[in-house]
This record gives C-alpha cells, sequence and structure tokens, in this order.
C-alpha cells in the first residue's frame, strides 16, 4: 500500500481488512467518493474516500475498447461455429458458452452505476 494513498491517509495499515459499500464489480472514477468499513484489530471505521489516479494502470476507455473488440470477437466466432456445425450438440453447447461470455466482460462498462 502506498503511504500517499488515500486508504494510507484514512488509517488503514497492513492487514486490515476492508469491506466496500457497493458491492458491484467497476472501476472507481475519480470524482466520486467510496464508501468502505475499515476493520482494524478490534476498530472499525467507516471511511468515505475519493481514488486517485494511478498513471501505471492502463486508461479505462482503452480497457473498455479491447474488452469490447474481444466480446464482439467471441461473439462473432459463435456464430460462425453456430453456422457451420449446429448439427453438433457439443459445438452448439460451445458456441452458446462462447455467445454467454462475449457479454459479461463488457456488460459492466455500459450499465450505469447501481448503489
Amino acid at each position: 500500500m502506498a503511504a500517499d494513498s488515500p486508504l494510507a491517509r484514512g488509517g488503514a495499515r497492513i492487514g486490515d481488512a476492508v469491506k466496500f459499500d457497493r458491492t458491484t464489480l467497476s472501476q472507481f472514477a475519480t470524482d466520486e467518493h467510496v464508501g468502505l468499513t475499515l476493520f482494524s484489530g478490534d476498530n472499525r471505521s467507516h471511511l468515505s474516500l475519493q481514488p486517485i489516479p494511478d498513471p501505471e494502470i492502463m486508461a479505462h476507455g482503452t480497457d473498455a475498447q479491447v474488452i469490447v473488440t474481444f466480446d464482439l470477437a467471441s461473439a462473432f466466432l459463435a456464430l460462425l461455429i453456430g453456422l457451420r456445425r449446429g448439427d453438433s450438440i457439443a459445438m452448439r453447447v460451445f458456441a452458446m458458452s462462447l455467445l454467454v461470455g462475449s457479454g459479461i466482460d463488457g456488460f459492466n462498462f455500459f450499465v450505469p452505476n447501481t448503489r
């Protein structure tokens, strides 16, 4: 944990447990506040922190573009397998798994955050 991180400034130490208020999996924007409960030994405190950007992490826009590209490729591959090998039950199941899986990764980028 970086010494200048919002979590460290909030009093967290290595070994502490953190429980986020929001249970949806998404990236945090730097203009929002993130609510969490910090468990440090027998102490428990609620914090509202504002994330800071990390220049070493890939930008969100590029991340979304890569995921959407792979999702579209998976959906196209599922369509091809379904059309070419629809006679095989195993290939139909494989095509359906590709089709279902192609929408899972990119789903979070297009649905607004729910709290």
